[in-house]
């Protein structure tokens, strides 16, 4: 038999090589998964399930694994798609919802605590609150983030409880993968293969396999989206210092589970989709690190070797969309009296009209502030 594998050698190489020489000099136990995905086809250009076979033959790349915050732009998509927008305000604050057995649910920001300001959505994503994300989760109900992870690639269960968004079903690197490339298409699924074809001695083909694509968001949903997941690796988003080792268009997210226990970095260019997960086997042990410390150095080395021959470009920009400065603290219009602003991108005719009363010179809040990183 001649098997015709989906897999790009040259990525295989270059994954390994980002992965191994991430996990050098730490802790031996500690282990991780890299898996590429072509998102316009499916087709998964590289994988690799641990930093040594030899010791452990175990895949992380296809187990389940709590992703964190991650799970956030399964929500924001489910929003921006029904009515939503980057410029909507919700405020992060102290906040309780009733839960079984008369317990009290009380989300908490990074570390702990609430910033006890107001939001917009795009900002609220790329500094990746968490009070923000289940207060919209809220909002939206639980069954519509599930449902648009199920719609864009995710096959694991997931359960529609409040705490969705911040990563409390367990799914796995490959799905995240795929999940995110849908995004990088302008909304086409495209369910992930392995095998191309398989031809007997006599070169008859035994078995073919081809690109499953599916229209599964509308295309100004995605872009917009992207746009929101670009403002995580500029300056202000929860990982800035990739941007520059890409020097590419990309867009992701950073995750890192409780306790600092798993760290994440699921993220695409319009070209290639590519999650990295690096935590330890044993769930009582913990990283002491974030998603943006660990794993989105990993996925920015991978992702500059990778497409080192492909030349850089933009996400495509669909017709009916349009960019504008809003006020990050009320979500109107920036004027030239604002003394912050931040770019958003709407559907048209979602976009503010009402110009914010601010005063001061404008500047892009994306541009300058520098959170904590997580």
């Amino acid at each position: 038999l001649t098997i015709y594998t989906t897999l790009d050698i040259n990525m295989q190489d270059k994954a390994e090589k980002a992965l191994n020489e991430s996990l050098q000099g730490s802790n031996p136990q500690l282990n991780g998964a890299l898996v590429a995905v072509d998102p316009k086809t499916g087709q998964v250009r590289a994988m690799v399930g641990g930093k040594d076979y030899g010791a452990s033959q175990f895949n992380r790349a296809i187990s389940k694994i709590q992703p964190g915050s991650t799970f956030k732009t399964f929500l924001y998509t489910a929003a921006i798609d029904h009515g939503y927008t980057q410029a909507t305000i919700i405020n992060c604050e102290p906040v309780s919802y009733p839960v079984a057995g008369g317990a009290l649910y009380q989300p908490k920001d990074f570390q702990g605590g609430y910033h006890n300001r107001p939001f917009t959505l795009k900002e609220a994503l790329f500094t990746s609150d968490n009070v923000v994300a289940v207060r919209l989760n809220d909002r939206a109900g639980p069954s519509m983030a599930a449902a648009y992870a199920r719609r864009m690639g995710i096959d694991s269960e997931i359960k529609p409880v409040l705490s969705l968004p911040l990563g409390t079903s367990e799914v796995t690197p490959l799905e995240l993968a795929s999940a995110y490339g849908c995004l990088a298409t302008g909304g086409i699924k495209s369910s992930p293969y392995y095998i191309d074809k398989i031809t007997d001695s006599n070169g008859i083909v035994l078995e073919e396999h081809h690109p499953e694509l599916e229209q599964v968001l509308d295309e100004k949903t995605a872009y917009i989206v992207t746009d929101m997941l670009s403002s995580v690796l500029k300056p202000g988003g929860t990982a800035p210092k990739i941007s520059g080792n890409i020097q590419r268009p990309a867009a992701g997210k950073t995750g890192t589970t409780e306790n600092f226990k798993d760290t994440w970095f699921v993220g695409y260019t319009p070209d290639l989709a590519a999650a990295v997960y690096i935590g330890f086997d044993e769930k009582n042990k913990c990283t002491g690190l974030t998603g943006a410390q660990l794993a989105a150095p990993v996925w920015a080395s991978f992702i500059k070797e990778a497409l080192k021959d492909v030349p850089p470009r933009e996400f495509p920009v669909p017709e009916g969309v349009v960019r504008l400065k809003i006020c990050p603290d009320d979500g109107l219009l920036a004027g030239d009296l604002n003394t912050k602003a931040l770019e958003a991108v709407f559907a048209k005719g979602t976009e503010p009209t009402q110009l914010c009363p601010g005063a001061g010179a404008g500047v892009i809040i994306n541009e300058i502030e520098n959170p904590a990183q997580r």
